[in-house]
Order: C-alpha cells, then structure tokens, then sequence
C-alpha cells in the first residue's frame, strides 16, 4: 500500500469528490490506472487536472496556492484544472474554480479580492461544466497523451 503525505491525502481526496459531484451529475469520468498519468480523469472525453488547497495567511489575508505545473512537467497536458478551495471563510462547503488549460504558470493564487472580480464567473463554468454544458472533449474515444508518446486507449483508464 502506498503512503501519501498530508497534502497529497488532501489531493487524492479532492479528486475523489470531485469525481463523484461529476458523476452524481450524469458526468462520464474515467480515471487513470497509473498514478503516473499527466491528468487526474477523463471527464466525457476531457482531461481534468484537480488541485486542491487549504488557506494561507499571507500579511493578514486568506491565500489559496495551487501548483500547475512542477519541475517533472514542463507542458501542460489536461484540458482543464478543477481548482478546489477549502477553509473559504463562511463556506461550509469547498467551492469548486474551473480554469482552461492552459495556464501558462507555474501556480495560481487566488485571494478573496480574485474570488470577487473573477471567481464567481469561474465557479460559474464548474457548475456549466458539471451539468455537461461543455459536450463531448475532444478525447473521448483515443487519448493523446504526450508525454509518453503513445496514444491512451480505453484500457488504461478506469471508470469512478
């Protein structure tokens, strides 16, 4: 059995009910049999990469830090991230940010001030993304996976 550290206990976790709120919504999701792949799940044919954090106190105010991209990965390769905000002041629930890929940045910050002017339409897309309002991705029979030079079939993912 493996052993995870806390914050990636919080990260397999994240990914758990982030699949399950997706399949609870009509959502197709399959995820990776290898621990290795560059993506978290399928999501009907979309590749999401789920980050999650806990806030930080930076000078007095509540940050939230998710990293993109580490020194392994120098390119992108998911359709989407799936940002998962834990400890929102007043939420009892994690509210859920949907960015498309890519980023182009190493880590994303989100502060109360950014959840103001631009959160809202971002939890916005989740919820559009959740109900699939996005339709079919473009991997949804075959897998382009470049990293590995090979494409992903069907037989390496697996559904829930």
């Amino acid at each position: 059995m493996e052993h995870l550290d806390a914050p990636n206990k919080m990260g397999r976790y994240a990914e758990i009910s982030v699949a399950t709120m997706l399949k609870n919504s009509g959502r197709q999701v399959q995820r990776p049999i290898s621990l290795t792949a560059p993506f978290d799940m399928l999501v009907d044919g979309w590749r999401i990469d789920v980050k999650s954090a806990l806030m930080n106190n930076h000078h007095g105010y509540p940050l939230w830090e998710f990293s993109i991209m580490d020194g392994k990965r120098k390119v992108e390769q998911c359709d989407f991230y799936i940002l998962r905000i834990h400890d929102l002041p007043f939420y009892a629930l994690p509210v859920h940010l949907l960015y498309k890929a890519p980023v182009r940045a190493r880590k994303i910050s989100v502060t109360i001030r950014s959840l103001i002017d631009g959160g809202a339409v971002r939890a916005m897309d989740f919820k559009n993304f959740m109900q699939g309002n996005y339709g079919p991705g473009l991997h949804s029979h075959t897998h382009e996976v470049p990293a590995h030079g090979h494409r992903a079939t069907s037989a390496q993912f697996a559904d829930g």
